[in-house]
């Protein structure tokens, strides 16, 4: 599958289940998602964290340790 198609429904997905309402980005204060994709743009993890910060007080960092 295309990662444009797989970011469309993996968006989806999370909107349907409205996922800001079980989790924050508060509860990564000190963690951290790691993930082993090749590029780090396309990772799903990411999509994750973009994703809850639209709903969180304040911006969180996102960095790339590629």
């Amino acid at each position: 599958m295309p990662w444009d198609s797989y970011k469309d429904l993996f968006l989806n997905l999370m909107a349907r289940r409205n996922i800001e309402k079980h989790i924050s980005l508060q509860q990564f204060e000190n963690e951290c998602l790691l993930c082993s994709e090749d590029l780090p743009h396309q990772c799903h993890r990411r999509l994750v964290i973009e994703y809850l910060q639209k709903y969180a007080e304040q911006n969180h960092v996102i960095k790339d340790i590629f």
